[in-house]
């Protein structure tokens, strides 16, 4: 039987939310359906791919500095780039990057005293620090019931507010998670192992993580204008 066409109002904002003025077509268990049954219309490629370049290009910026020079020049290069991606994200998405920016924040923060101090400790410590604060942050969105998930991946997910509660609370978890990993990692293991780490291991266990969340994503996704 095909789903009604009429826009819903969590739905429809949803998708302004996210940068889209087309109505979203169907909510709840009709949309979740749909979508269980083969639908990827919840997953917006191009916003999410925007994302992940903002992510990796910093990354690997600081990965190559890092064996062509040393901590310290791998350091400056990773701030600068990482300023360059705010930049990006912001003229890409039309509209002001606030967590993207609280992370500059922090990496400036850790970085100048790395540069400073000369003391590669802090830019090892900054995972955890971004990771915890993320982490708590998410927890608390969580626990007062206002997911702050939802306005960080609007823009490449829809999903039902029941979806990002979840998702957040099971995010708060794994960032928490990924900060303990890093405190092990720097403070047991010498410098190329962290930066080893921090290029080729992050990024694919957040893939990871995300992938183990496809039955929830189906389960409360939100089908957009796009669908039939």
């Amino acid at each position: 039987m095909k789903p009604r066409s009429g826009p819903r109002p969590a739905a429809e904002a949803l998708s302004m939310a996210a940068g889209d003025d087309r109505p979203a077509r169907a909510t709840g268990k009709a949309a979740g359906a749909e979508n269980r049954s083969g639908g990827w219309d919840f997953v917006r490629g191009g916003a999410l791919a925007k994302r992940l370049a903002v992510e990796v290009g910093p990354l690997a910026a600081f990965f190559v500095s890092f064996f062509v020079y040393d901590i310290f020049v791998a350091t400056g290069v990773f701030m600068a780039a990482t300023a360059l991606a705010v930049i990006f994200s912001h003229r890409a998405e039309k509209r002001l990057p606030v967590l993207p920016l609280l992370s500059l924040a922090l990496i400036f923060l850790f970085g100048g005293l790395t540069l400073y101090w000369q003391d590669e400790r802090f830019i090892m410590m900054r995972p955890t620090a971004i990771n915890l604060f993320y982490g708590l942050a998410l927890a608390v969105s969580w626990l007062i019931g206002a997911p702050l998930l939802r306005g960080i991946l609007a823009p490449g997910l829809l999903l039902t507010e029941a979806g990002w509660q979840k998702l957040t609370a099971r995010l708060a978890l794994f960032l928490i998670a990924l900060a303990a990993l890093n405190e092990v990692v720097w403070r047991n293991f010498d410098t190329e192992v962290w930066v080893a780490f921090k290029t080729f291991a992050t990024l694919p266990l957040n893939a990871l993580f995300f992938a183990c969340q496809m039955r929830l994503l189906r389960r409360h996704a939100l089908q957009d204008g796009r669908g039939a």
